[in-house]
């Protein structure tokens, strides 16, 4: 597992473990139109079944749940926000879950920071 970019609040291997290989977690798309008030999150990769590299984003809420996705648009304006909200020192703790519909007709998730 390569980590891309975590919250400050991973302190140990429990909150590793939650956020990469608890059996608990859902598809982040199951969240869509949803806000969630983030507990903890992790962007990482790691091979797939095939041996490829995937991205991954996983998230734990105040609430308890817990989600993953492989969304590439959504890891990327996640990350993309992650990085803003860093450049002055400070992390943000709520999302909108937003679903979007592509050129071709696909549907994806993005994520939209609430204030």
């Amino acid at each position: 597992m390569n980590i891309i970019a975590k919250s400050a609040s991973i302190a140990n291997p429990m909150d590793m473990y939650n956020l990469t290989k608890s059996p608990d977690r859902s598809k982040l798309s199951d969240a869509s139109g949803e806000v969630l008030e983030l507990d903890k999150w992790l962007v990482y990769s790691e091979p797939n079944s095939k041996g490829e590299e995937v991205t991954l984003a996983s998230l734990t809420t105040k609430d308890g749940r817990a989600f993953t996705t492989n969304s590439g648009t959504f890891i990327r304006d996640f990350t993309s926000a992650v990085t803003m909200f860093s450049e002055f020192g400070t992390e943000f703790h709520t999302i909108q879950i937003v679903e979007g519909e592509s050129k071709n007709g696909r549907n994806f998730i993005t994520c939209k920071v609430v204030a």
